[in-house]
């Protein structure tokens, strides 16, 4: 192996022992700053970046793209295992972050403020991921958006028929595309219109999926209900 090889891992060992620290809360705060050159005092958005086989190239590709999108005050990034890495950043919006054909996936916990929201946010950024890995397709999976299912998947074996007898024959792969018509409609709070330009087909297709929708479900088709939200967000989860 090759010096600089070495001189990679040892630092990279390095970063993953005083980020330990910080998260256990066992780390002194100034060194770890200064090591890390990053403020525990600012607001913290935590990520992962990760493929299955990533390359460590690869990976520094993602990081790099992640910095010049969001364009933060300050970003740290340590190696977590082969495929992956985590860190946070401050400030800035993670809008439109594509890391072209290596197949890498972006996980974001919400932003938080100070030592306490740094390790909340990398709680929520790791879920995102574990959750992503084993139920959620897409580049980019923010906790935000995936709570529901990753408080559901605790305790799958009430979640799952929960949310079956609420999607009926929706929650059949069969009917994914229809699945997928009522997640947008949902998000789109009930409009056809909005829906159609996020599925990128016309509105009266989205009328007649709603239609074939309706059919299916055992509950009312309401885009202000509770419980079929939860149980389109549930949907991964009947499926084995």
């Amino acid at each position: 192996m090759q010096e600089c090889d070495l001189l990679r891992q040892r630092d990279a060992s390095d970063l993953r022992a005083v980020t330990a620290e910080v998260l256990a809360g066992t780390a002194d705060l100034a060194a770890a700053e200064a090591r890390l050159g990053y403020r525990f005092s600012d607001t913290h958005t935590a990520f992962v970046i990760w493929a299955p086989h990533a390359t460590s190239a690869e990976l520094d590709r993602g990081v790099a793209r992640l910095r010049a999108v969001a364009r933060p005050r300050q970003l740290v990034a340590v190696p977590d295992g082969p495929t992956a890495v985590h860190g946070w950043f401050s400030g800035g919006e993670v809008d439109g972050w594509a890391p072209g054909t290596s197949g890498l996936r972006l996980a974001l916990g919400s932003p938080q403020q100070g030592l306490a929201g740094l390790r909340a946010s990398h709680q929520e950024a790791a879920e995102a991921h574990r959750i992503a890995a084993r139920w959620v397709d897409g580049t980019t999976v923010r906790f935000d958006d995936v709570v529901v299912l990753a408080l559901a998947d605790r305790a799958p074996e009430l979640a799952a028929p929960w949310a079956c007898a609420r999607l009926g024959a929706l929650a059949d792969p069969a009917h994914s595309d229809l699945l997928l018509t009522l997640q947008v409609w949902l998000a789109e709070l009930g409009s056809p219109t909005r829906a159609a330009r996020r599925l990128t087909v016309h509105p009266n297709t989205v009328v007649k999926r709603l239609e074939r929708i309706a059919a299916l479900l055992p509950v009312p088709l309401d885009a202000r209900s509770t419980v079929l939200r939860a149980a389109v967000e549930l949907a991964p989860l009947t499926r084995g």
